[in-house]
Order: C-alpha cells, then sequence, then structure tokens
C-alpha cells in the first residue's frame, strides 16, 4: 500500500475530517502526549477507560507489547479505553471480557508519564480510510514512509547494542514517520504506534536477556 507524502493544507483538511469521523477526542491522542492531556481529551469526549480486570486481562491478551513489559522502566503505567466510532457515548454497562464492543479500544503504554506506544484497534474492521487517519492524526505534519529493509544487514545477536538504530526494531515496524521519532505497524484490525528509541530499546534488552539465558539453557549438553 502507498502512503503518498501530502502537503500541508491537505493534511489539514484530512485531520479535520478525522475529527468529525472519530470524534475530537482521538485527534490530539498521540506518540509523547501525556496521560492527563490524552484522558482530558478522550474521557471528555464520550471515551471510556477499562476498570474491570477480567475485561482488561482480556484486552491485553496476545497484544504485541505484553512480552516487552517487563523490560520498561519503573515508571510505566498501562490504560486501555474505548470510544463509540459514532457521535454515541460508549456504555460501561455493555462491557464484556469475550467480546470487544464496536468502535474502538486504545491501549496506551505511559512511561514517565507520556505515551511510548499505543495500539488502536478496531471492531469489527478498521477500513483503509481510517487506518491513513490515523496515520495522519499522529504525523505531526510530517509524513510516512514504509520500511526500507533492502540493505540493511539484520544486526547478529548479541550486536543489537551497537547497530545502527534504523536496523534495530523490537515491534518489526513497517512504517516511520519522516522525521523518524515514531514507527508503525499494522496489526489484526488495528495499528500500532512506538516511539522509535523505545523500540529500539526493546530489541536490545530483549537481546540481552536471551544472551543471558542461553548458556544456562544449554548447559550440560
Amino acid at each position: 500500500m502507498c502512503y503518498p507524502r501530502l502537503s500541508l493544507p491537505i493534511r489539514q483538511l484530512l485531520c479535520v475530517g478525522a475529527a468529525l469521523l472519530f470524534g475530537l477526542s482521538l485527534c490530539e491522542a498521540r506518540i509523547g502526549d501525556s496521560q492527563s492531556n490524552l484522558e482530558r481529551r478522550l474521557l471528555g469526549n464520550g471515551g471510556l477507560k477499562y476498570k474491570d480486570d477480567v475485561i482488561i486481562d482480556a484486552r491485553r491478551e496476545k497484544m504485541p507489547y505484553e512480552e516487552f513489559l517487563l523490560y520498561m522502566e519503573s515508571d510505566v503505567k498501562l490504560e486501555i479505553y474505548h470510544k463509540s466510532a459514532t457521535e454515541n457515548k460508549a456504555q460501561r454497562s455493555k462491557f464484556n471480557p469475550k467480546r470487544m464492543l464496536p468502535g474502538w479500544d486504545l491501549h496506551v503504554i505511559y512511561i514517565n508519564g507520556k505515551s511510548a506506544v499505543e495500539v488502536y484497534q478496531r471492531s469489527p474492521v478498521m477500513t483503509e480510510q481510517e487506518m491513513n487517519y490515523l496515520l495522519l492524526l499522529q504525523g505531526e505534519g510530517s509524513g510516512w514512509s514504509k520500511r526500507v529493509k533492502d540493505g540493511l544487514e539484520k544486526p547478529a545477536p548479541g550486536q543489537l547494542e551497537s547497530a545502527d538504530e534504523e536496523s534495530v526494531t523490537a515491534f518489526g515496524f513497517g512504517m516511520v514517520r519522516n522525521d523518524g521519532a515514531v514507527r508503525a505497524k499494522k496489526i489484526k484490525n488495528g495499528l500500532l504506534f512506538v516511539d522509535a528509541k523505545w523500540d529500539v530499546r526493546f530489541a536490545v534488552e530483549k537481546d540481552k536477556e536471551h544472551n543471558a539465558g542461553a548458556p544456562i539453557s544449554v548447559n550440560g549438553f
């Protein structure tokens, strides 16, 4: 799929359209945002935060960020929100651990009070137009490019820490914002956005853990 670089006026028009489509609450939800600002907008415009542990556990199941939570700093918080895709307000009484209500689930990992990972998941399905709008909302005036894999040698195990950061990724991003600060990956019925520096750090920390555990694992052969 092609993501053209749009002129600033066109981006502004599309952002207005995106606000009308998703509600103003999502227009400012982006990587680097503070929890207080994000929640003020999202919850103030009909969104709800999941509070039931059973439902939260069900929503977290098989999420791509789960395996990296142990590599994060102590000041880490995961919050999950739900928002209707229409002007209707979400209804907490209809939340069910077995299925997601029609609309959007937004998973946010805050590190040191700032959004570092965001997963937008759509039910029943995310359209191509919605995906492009989300890219525009996270673009902050910058376009997106597909990840260039040709010519990038994958770092060998144990060498990630000293490798070129462009070739190091925990989530396996497919798109990168043109300023290099944010990466994106299409997932089932949604999009994942991650701060580029944290994407690199997660990969490096996971690699260190595997290197440390390998001698113990094979000891005795």
